[in-house]
């Protein structure tokens, strides 16, 4: 019912073809299209106003993001927040150990956050443009 999760790389390696993993700028894209600012696309951690709301199951975008937590092999190992958020990956890296993700949950607005990679998360893809 809520998919599977996914480390970065095993995200990387398990995008169907004609497809790709949204990036950070397609997730800002989207935001903006939603009613976020300018000036917040950029900001680290939560922000806009009721973006999650929108993205949510049962939202206004049609977007329908199940809150499917968030898995872990490091200490101590397992899955967490099962039905109190969903965390996305975007294909942007930061460095050798982090990328950008986003986290809606909850709160009426969305996080914009890196993480490890080693994290397990959900992933959007979508058509590559020709």
């Amino acid at each position: 019912d809520y998919g599977r999760l996914y480390t970065w790389k095993g995200a990387q390696e398990a995008v169907p073809k004609g497809r790709k993993i949204t990036t950070d700028d397609d997730w800002k894209n989207l935001e903006k299209d939603l009613g976020m600012p300018d000036s917040a696309l950029d900001n680290y951690g939560n922000r806009g106003t009721d973006i999650s709301f929108q993205l949510r199951e049962f939202g206004s975008s049609g977007f329908e993001a199940k809150l499917a937590g968030t898995g872990t092999d490091s200490f101590p190992p397992g899955f967490y927040n099962l039905y109190r958020a969903a965390y996305f990956w975007t294909s942007t890296e930061i460095d050798s150990e982090y990328a950008w993700c986003r986290e809606i949950n909850q709160r009426a607005d969305i996080g914009r956050f890196k993480d490890l990679k080693g994290m397990k998360f959900s992933v959007r893809c979508i058509k590559k443009k020709n």
